[in-house]
């Protein structure tokens, strides 16, 4: 990881097969501690089961944005 530049998260999702993929999740440490990553996992089972029922984002909508934060 370049610090300077990023990316300091990166996504892939791999295709195996038709009913198979690996989705890779790959971060610098910096960008998070263990409380983040117990949000992260949490929202991306809700997110994936809500994804294989059919179902909309089950996640409820930010009440504020990192800018927002920043800003106070």
């Amino acid at each position: 990881f370049d610090l300077s530049r990023g990316p300091l998260i990166r996504g892939r999702l791999i295709d195996m097969s038709d009913e198979e993929h690996v989705f890779l999740l790959t971060q610098h440490h910096i960008v998070s501690d263990g409380w983040s990553m117990g949000v992260l996992v949490r929202e991306l089972s809700s997110l994936y089961r809500a994804f294989l029922a059919g179902q909309d984002d089950p996640l409820p909508p930010l009440a504020i944005q990192y800018p927002d934060y920043a800003a106070w």
